[in-house]
């Protein structure tokens, strides 16, 4: 494809490939990063200056399938093998893509999360990083294997995200991991949230109800976070914890539940699963505050959602949390995961202080501006624009 594609205004009007295997098509968002996506696709449909396609690689169907979501053509292809999925995607699913991006004639492709599929697609291509697997997989060695399954991660996703040259990144923590290449060019624009999650409004209460919205899994700390809960029950006695995320680690459920017994809390804390963004945004909207002790993050969406609502937010400063409570000017931040006690008092400290609550609330919905849908897009087809007049560097 050639800069500006005969355009007399280079990329006046775009048509954009969005793959994306975390789309939802029938259900609700399963992770951050399919929300996230759905979230920009939404305002990058809305717009006059771009006509968008989802494609949805390694989607649960029988056949490639073209529907409607949410106002957004998505093409979902299948499997098209029954070996498992990382054969599947070597041997059928890059060749179907580049199929369907012959057939379309796309002047750009914007991958989200999927390094290596990213690397093997004609240009001129983008690819937007969300998470680095290699991390959290370290994070879940009961579960996934640890070093050694994260080793092969690094050479293998890490090998294909390396030779990707154009990258969006999420956050300026995320920017900086991969800042180290030469010859690559990254551009930091933060996830959208939903214009409803801009709607949702804290009702102050008498009741004092923390709220962790994210898996409960070992790389969230929901241990730590149980341990640091205890220390608030001796200040807070009517506290309540309520978790809103998957519970399909179901040995680390098991543990986080033998603590919450031992430890004589289990009447205070509710594991919820997880919830439609309808009633993850109820749940927020009768939250105190919003906690979150994970060991690593990029940009969490739950972060976003709640600062957006008003509801103060007290986090580890992993990732990219740091940026997006503005270095603890929009939110408590926590240095240490592994010290529940700090976490406690910051959780206390909300707890008992109204006006501490109303000046985070404040600050919170105030940087909460940046994550917009509408300025997401505007900055994502900037990029675009970029990327088709100049062409691949």
């Amino acid at each position: 494809m050639d800069p500006g594609h005969g355009y007399p205004d280079a990329a006046a009007f775009m048509k954009i490939a969005m793959v994306s295997q975390f789309f939802p098509l029938d259900a609700p968002p399963s992770c951050g990063v399919a929300t996230a996506t759905l979230n920009l696709c939404r305002a990058l449909a809305a717009r006059e200056d771009v006509e968008l396609t989802v494609l949805k690689p390694l989607a649960p169907t029988r056949k490639r399938t073209e529907v409607v979501a949410d106002g957004i053509r998505v093409i979902a292809l299948p499997y098209g093998s029954r070996v498992p999925p990382g054969w599947a995607v070597l041997g059928g699913i890059l060749v179907r893509l580049r199929g369907e991006l012959r057939r379309h004639a796309f002047d750009l492709v914007h991958v989200q999360d999927s390094p290596w599929i990213c690397r093997w697609l004609p240009d001129p291509t983008l690819l937007t990083q969300h998470g680095w697997v290699e991390k959290d997989v370290v994070l879940e060695t009961h579960r996934h294997g640890g070093r050694l399954k994260a080793a092969v991660l690094r050479l293998t996703g890490g090998w294909a995200r390396n030779r990707v040259r154009q990258v969006i990144a999420v956050s300026p923590w995320a920017a900086r991991q991969l800042a180290s290449f030469p010859g690559r060019r990254a551009w930091v624009i933060p996830n959208a949230l939903a214009p409803e999650d801009f709607q949702v409004r804290r009702q102050e209460s008498a009741a004092c109800r923390f709220l962790a919205s994210g898996r409960v899994c070992r790389l969230k700390n929901i241990h730590g976070l149980l341990r640091a809960f205890r220390q608030v029950l001796e200040r807070l006695p009517d506290a309540e914890l309520h978790l809103a995320g998957s519970l399909d680690d179901e040995a680390y459920l098991r543990e986080c539940r033998l603590i919450a017994e031992d430890t004589g809390i289990s009447g205070k804390i509710a594991f919820l699963g997880s919830l439609s963004g309808a009633d993850l945004r109820k749940e927020l909207a009768q939250a105190t505050a919003l906690v979150q002790a994970s060991y690593h993050e990029n940009a969490p969406m739950s972060i976003a959602e709640a600062m957006a609502a008003g509801i103060p937010v007290v986090a580890t400063a992993v990732g990219g949390v740091d940026w997006m409570l503005d270095g603890g000017k929009a939110g408590v931040l926590v240095r240490n995961p592994d010290a529940p006690g700090e976490l406690a008092q910051a959780m206390i400290r909300l707890g008992t202080s109204a006006d501490e609550r109303w000046r985070l609330s404040q600050a919170g919905m105030q940087r909460a501006q940046i994550f917009r849908p509408e300025p997401v897009a505007e900055a994502t087809v900037a990029v675009y624009r970029e990327i088709l007049t100049n062409g691949v560097q």
